[in-house]
């Protein structure tokens, strides 16, 4: 939907269900089937990969390769099938890699969910939003009227236990920490 030529905020609330659906059901499949495929590629290697690459190479019809050129190419197939459900220290398999980038994908377009529903709900983004508070801090008159409104835009106030001044100065070291 990114690379669309429709990238309105309608577009994807159409969309989000079937979207977060797919991505969702992409991933319960990943983490059902990678298991079971990673045993297979065990038991294959189990039960013998050169035989199985001699046996393939020898059925491949690409009449214009010889056997081993042919066995190279399953080889390399094989390696290639294997990286994905089998890990190599330290690097994860790619299965687990796309499971991970899978969820972070869906992180993502829940976030973008939040701000798209949050646009529409006050007809402001956040980022305007903010652009703003920046542009009104940075014409503030001077330093103190800056820092009271970013206090007051971010609900920031002093700590009440340490906003006040012991009696005795000498009794408490100004090295000490709080």
């Amino acid at each position: 939907m990114a690379r669309t030529t429709d990238i309105s905020p309608e577009t994807f609330l159409r969309h989000k269900h079937t979207l977060l659906a797919h991505m969702s059901d992409f991933s319960a499949e990943l983490e059902r089937y990678t298991p079971r495929l990673l045993d297979a590629v065990r038991e294959v290697e189990d039960s013998g990969i050169e035989t199985m690459l001699d046996r393939v190479a020898d059925v491949d019809g690409r009449p214009m390769m010889s056997v081993a050129p042919r066995r190279e190419d399953w080889r390399r197939r094989w390696t290639r099938l294997r990286q994905w459900f089998v890990a190599e220290y330290p690097v994860e398999p790619k299965a687990v890699q796309l499971q991970s980038a899978t969820r972070d994908a869906i992180s993502g377009v829940i976030a973008l969910l939040r701000q798209v529903t949050e646009s529409r709900r006050t007809g402001v983004s956040r980022t305007t939003q903010l652009r703003h508070l920046a542009a009104w801090v940075a014409g503030a008159p001077d330093r103190p009227a800056a820092n009271a409104l970013m206090a007051a835009a971010f609900d920031l106030r002093s700590v009440r236990h340490l906003a006040g001044a012991h009696d005795d100065d000498d009794q408490i070291s100004s090295r000490s920490t709080w």
